[in-house]
């Protein structure tokens, strides 16, 4: 019977699959450089059951503290405008824009 194969097809074949397997074989080392596995001492504990079971503040209680800490400090920095009419709204702004700095690209 004659022989279907060609001399050294065989080598040719177990070089193919060498290098098929060697080829895979640097895939998965490259990907544990790019993508590594999560460092599992690193990751955040979870709370307990007790901490759970602490009541949360309402809404009503941290406006309570945020007034307290804040007290009348932004008041000092506002200043109240009167304008009745557009006349006087229109003076108001003429005199605030005054002192702007002129855009040379957009010319009055």
């Amino acid at each position: 019977m004659p022989d279907s194969q060609a001399p050294g097809s065989g080598r040719e074949t177990r070089l193919l699959r060498l290098v098929i397997v060697v080829a895979v074989a640097m895939l998965l080392v490259l990907a544990q450089f790019r993508y590594p596995a999560p460092d599992r001492a690193t990751a955040a504990p979870v709370a307990g059951p007790i901490e759970r079971l602490a009541a949360r503040a309402t809404f009503e209680e941290l406006a309570l503290i945020m007034s307290i800490g804040v007290g009348d400090r932004p008041h000092d920095h506002l200043i109240q405008f009167r304008l009745e009419g557009p006349a006087s709204v229109g003076r108001f702004l003429d005199r605030l824009c005054a002192d702007l700095p002129q855009d040379p690209h957009h010319p009055a």
